[in-house]
């Protein structure tokens, strides 16, 4: 089990109170967020990455499996909102922490593109457009994602979490640090699953995925380089 987060409140509620996300704002190499009710944290490193998921000593007193989820969602929350922000602040070279590029996807590269090459890049990307209408249509909004051992199950949108179920037999005997273990790995298939859905994308509609890369190194360029 992770140490107690700092300035955990003392509130005996089992779920959410519905006031905003308390961010946990540290420097260094993990960037924080805990719910509301202090009983989750997630950290995410500087490529924005779940790296780890804390649960504040305790907590089974003060939640459920039927309410964790809420919990972990809003803690999720928090730390996704706490990397934009420090994103922000480092494309303003305003921040010491400089968030990099996840390996799995190069940075982008400043560049800039003559009249006709943009021209071509919008043709190819029109000429997509009823395949891609009719694949938005038919694709499944939600994803399901389950743990290995099949006790917790998340659903998502692309990268953002929708629910979190725990099987509350299981969740009963499972120690702290096995609940822990296995919300992240739930979290990383979240992210991995997004990632083989955005590659398909790039293989079904290469023009499009063309002019959006094409628009982020034109928007690089006219940053300075800053991501």
């Amino acid at each position: 089990m992770g140490p107690t987060p700092s300035g955990a409140r003392d509130a005996t509620a089992s779920a959410p109170t519905g006031g905003p996300a308390r961010i946990v704002a540290e420097p260094g190499e993990v960037v924080r967020g805990q719910d509301p009710d202090g009983l989750v944290t997630v950290g995410r490193d500087l490529a924005g990455a779940v790296v780890e998921i804390r649960l504040t000593d305790g907590w089974r007193t003060r939640a459920t499996a039927a309410t964790l989820g809420a919990h972990v969602l809003r803690a999720h929350e928090a730390s996704a909102l706490e990397y934009l922000r420090r994103r922000l602040a480092a494309s303003r070279g305003e921040g010491p922490s400089v968030p990099v590029p996840r390996e799995d996807a190069p940075p982008v590269e400043p560049a800039e593109f003559s009249s006709e090459e943009l021209l071509e890049a919008l043709a190819a990307q029109e000429a997509e457009q009823p395949g891609l209408r009719a694949a938005r249509a038919q694709r499944p909004a939600e994803r399901t994602v389950r743990d290995v051992e099949g006790w917790v199950t998340a659903t998502a949108v692309g990268e953002s979490l929708r629910s979190l179920e725990l099987d509350a037999a299981r969740l009963r005997v499972v120690p702290d640090a096995s609940v822990e273990q296995a919300l992240l790995r739930v979290l990383a298939q979240v992210t991995a699953s997004a990632a083989e859905v955005q590659r398909a994308f790039e293989r079904d509609f290469p023009a499009t995925a063309r002019l959006a890369a094409m628009s982020a190194a034109i928007r690089q360029a006219r940053s300075g380089g800053r991501s």
